[in-house]
């Protein structure tokens, strides 16, 4: 037996932090052979019959030493008691058979680098899997004298330092920039979609997490191309997609697969090819649109019709579950501001999860009411976003309605949360955005995902929808509608396109929305929201888990990081989620008046009918801003504060109107939009949710001070 070495004194669970993929076999040391190797060099490479090569995933950290460390078991498990190889010499030896794909490069100051050493890099190693006929992992082939030899290849002055330099982490994503380097490429003179295709091929294959962002968006823009008015002369999906998995067969399909990231580009093109005609194809790209799906089908996991032909991975969930490059258990919490997961937040304290490859800072894990896990409130500012959008933010021409709205949506932005802001702490299950848009409910977070689905679904399907979750336009009476365009007494409040009359704020704002669960035998499964007591599937869909005592007795839900990571990454990668927080947001106002039901009874005897409207009670900038806050934190709840706020304004000024009226006194009005802000705090229950409304108020006051205006007739922005 080789003996053992006392590197885990020495080589850190960090600098080990990596996956090996085995093709998702779980291949024992016992199956270990003594062989020669089929790949001479590390990288992509053309398939090979019955062979394939372990391949190691970094994570924040991960050394090749540490990589090494974890492939020793292999290598020496052939190894006798003299020629036996220790990590550092295995790690020399994945230096040398991989300096091409690692960018090894010499600095001015002679100190080498490795510029391609990044979290999420495929890397290959000079280990490999020999295959059956049928397929599966037989054996390990291990080469022990071409691994000495690799080794030995290297400069001992310049990999002493090399084998030991942990992985660089991949930078925040700048969807604007993103968006602007495609929007450049595919403009430029005598652009060529295959030529493009084929280059992000090769980058795919070296770091799949790497180049996401960019793909995806690449897509997003050539579908607007392609399905532009009047329609291009030439359309550019097909060649780019065909291109892009050229030469990419099973193996490196599974491989990439295997990688959210790698398997979200992999959604996207199966989403082309799937729309493509065949008969609108010449012949030879049929045949590579078949052997590209074939192989996309295989590597995604997708289920077979009982026809033939595949259902998509959005119809049914498919059997290949991706995973991210790793974290270790000292790196998803972190206790100081220096961070080394390299997320890039300006207050990294807190849990930590990998979203395509990038550390996501998700916050502190806390209880409120019995509710305990993560929240954080953001770091990309609405008010700055906006500004920069101009007037793009409103998505159609702006009015003076629909600016009055926006201004004083964006003057209590601070108060509620960034556009990157996540929550899994309270009975809302999770909340996501500026507004704390929340999943628990049909009229909240599923209705803002649904606008970007609309609007941009590969950015839907690689933030949300690849994870398995669904949304649908629903019922008011929750049952199922009869189809997806649900009928206006489906949706009543629905202001559906092609009618812009019907709100200043846009078109295309469902009222009810469900979110779904893809599941594998059968059509997506709707997930009911929270009704007395929380929705189990949906509260589990989430993360969510209720921990009780032995006897039964609840003691608190609580809720792991990875969806608060997975919309924060929305809020801080597309641009698109964060224009519809905007959009959505200053719909508010108009779901703020569908909802405000006030009951002939309930009114106060001083009032009568017609009743005001909630525009003719709450006319000034300040009185909207207290208004709006309390409708994102208790939708049902802002009639009940209303009332009780003019029952207080009676009791010192008990007459509302002007003369016989209708109209209502100034004076009435301005002690009347004072009132409301204690009240909203007297109408919420007793308990953690009072205190929560009470500390908020300071907050409103300081939007007053920087310039709501607290005039009767100031705000303008209620839609008629």
């Amino acid at each position: 037996m080789p003996p053992t070495f006392p590197l885990s004194l020495v080589v850190s669970p960090e600098a080990k932090n990596a996956t090996l993929w085995t093709r998702g076999a779980d291949v024992p040391r016992d199956t270990v052979v003594a062989g020669e190797l089929v790949f001479s060099h590390g990288g992509p490479q053309p398939e090979q019959p019955g062979r394939v090569r372990i391949v190691a995933v970094p994570g924040p950290q991960a050394s090749l030493t540490g990589v090494a460390w974890q492939l020793a078991g292999y290598v020496n498990s052939i190894a006798g008691t003299y020629d036996w190889l220790d990590p550092v010499t295995i790690a020399r030896a994945i230096l040398q058979y991989n300096r091409p794909l690692l960018g090894v490069a010499t600095r001015p100051d002679l100190r080498q680098v490795m510029n391609g050493w990044q979290v999420g890099t495929l890397l290959t190693l000079p280990v490999e899997l020999a295959l059956t006929a049928a397929g599966a992992v037989e054996h390990v082939v291990v080469d022990l004298a071409r691994l000495r030899w690799l080794a030995e290849q290297e400069d001992d002055l310049s990999q002493g330092a090399l084998v030991d330099d942990p992985v660089h982490a991949l930078g925040r994503p700048d969807p604007a920039a993103i968006a602007q380097a495609a929007k450049v490429r595919l403009a430029a003179a005598g652009y060529d979609p295959a030529a493009h295709g084929a280059e992000l091929r090769a980058a795919l294959l070296v770091n799949p997490f790497a180049v996401v962002f960019e793909a995806v968006e690449t897509f997003r823009q050539l579908r607007e191309h392609d399905t532009a008015a009047p329609p291009p002369a030439v359309a550019w999906r097909a060649p780019f997609t065909l291109a892009l998995l050229d030469g990419v067969g099973r193996e490196t399909a599974g491989l990439l697969a295997s990688t959210t990231s790698g398997n979200a580009v992999l959604r996207a093109a199966w989403h082309v090819l799937a729309g493509l005609d065949p008969a609108g194809l010449p012949e030879p790209d049929r045949a590579r649109r078949t052997a590209a799906q074939n192989a996309l089908a295989s590597a995604l996991g997708l289920v077979a019709k009982a026809g033939g032909g595949w259902f998509g991975p959005a119809e049914r969930r498919p059997s290949v579950a991706p995973a991210e490059p790793p974290l270790t258990p000292v790196q998803r919490v972190i206790e100081t501001t220096q961070d080394p997961t390299g997320s890039g937040d300006a207050n990294p304290r807190g849990s930590h999860e990998m979203v395509h490859g990038r550390s996501v800072t998700v916050g502190k894990v806390g209880e409120y009411a019995g509710w305990r896990g993560p929240a954080y409130g953001g770091e990309v500012d609405p008010v700055t976003f906006a500004t920069g959008q101009g007037d793009a933010v409103f998505g159609q021409a702006p009015t003076p309605v629909l600016r009055q709205a926006l201004r004083i949506v964006l003057a209590i932005g601070p108060n509620e949360g960034r556009l990157d802001a996540c929550r899994a702490q309270d009975s809302a299950f999770l909340s996501t955005g500026f507004q704390q848009w929340s999943a628990h409910t049909d009229t909240e977070m599923s209705v803002l995902l649904l606008r970007l689905q609309r609007r941009a679904p590969e950015h839907y399907d690689l933030l949300f929808g690849m994870y398995g979750l669904g949304v649908r336009r629903w019922t008011w009476s929750g049952a199922a509608p009869a189809d997806d365009a649900a009928s206006a007494a489906d949706n009543p409040f629905d202001v559906p396109a092609g009618n812009p009359a019907a709100s200043p704020f846009g078109t295309n704002f469902p009222t009810f929305v469900r979110f779904t669960r893809v599941v594998p035998d059968g059509e997506p499964v709707a997930m009911p929201p929270s009704g007395a007591a929380p929705g189990a599937e949906r509260l589990a869909f989430f993360g969510g888990r209720e921990v009780r005592k032995a006897n039964g007795q609840l003691i608190r839900r609580e809720f792991s990081g990875e969806w608060t990571a997975r919309v924060r990454m929305a809020g801080l990668a597309s641009t698109d989620y964060q224009a519809e927080q905007i959009r959505t947001g200053v719909f508010r106002l108009q779901r703020m008046v569908r909802d405000f039901k006030a009951p002939a009874a309930e009114w106060p005897a001083a009032f009568r009918a017609p009743y005001p409207a909630l525009k003719d009670l709450l006319t000034s900038e300040w009185s909207a801003a207290i208004a709006i806050d309390f409708h994102i934190q208790r939708p049902g709840a802002v009639w009940t504060a209303v009332r009780a706020a003019l029952v207080r304004t009676l009791a010192t000024n008990p007459n509302p109107y002007v003369g016989a009226g209708p109209a209502l006194d100034r004076t009435f009005l301005a002690q009347f939009h004072q009132n409301l802000l204690p009240e909203r705090v007297a109408v919420t229950p007793a308990g953690d949710a009072r205190k929560t409304m009470a500390g908020r108020n300071p907050l409103l006051v300081n939007v007053h001070d920087k310039g709501a205006d607290a005039t009767v007739g100031s705000f303008t922005g209620w839609p008629a």
